[in-house]
């Protein structure tokens, strides 16, 4: 498994979208954010022990560990690809790529960021 943490810079960014779902799920859901071990932060939002959503997002290994993509697994999975398709943007943030991905064991949607590491002052 390789390993591709994300830079402090980017790290920022989704502290920031972590502490925006804390603020919008407030009473309603529980929110965590996970450092795993390989590198990737997950954000979950959960309801008892029930996941509701989770989010993986993942550094780039090409490029000091900027934000590259974020899989978005849980309820809803349709509305998120065609709003993020419409937008080009996640979180904000400019997309390249998004998909529907249905090979493992959970489909998600698979969103891949432009190149972030000119953008100074994300989220």
């Amino acid at each position: 498994m390789m390993t591709a943490y994300i830079n402090q810079k980017h790290q920022k960014m989704v502290d920031t979208v972590y502490r925006n779902f804390v603020s919008y799920y407030a009473g309603k859901y529980n929110v965590e954010k996970v450092c795993q071990p390989n590198g990737v932060i997950s954000v979950i939002i959960s309801q008892g022990e029930a996941n509701v959503n989770r989010y993986d997002f993942y550094g780039d290994r090409f490029h000091n560990g900027n934000l590259a993509s974020v899989a978005i697994y849980g309820a809803g999975l349709s509305r998120t690809l065609n709003a993020i398709q419409a937008s080009k943007r996640c979180f904000g943030l400019p997309v390249a790529r998004v998909d529907l991905d249905t090979s493992g064991m959970s489909p998600y949607v698979d969103v891949y960021f432009d190149d972030l590491s000119f953008v100074d002052n994300l989220l």
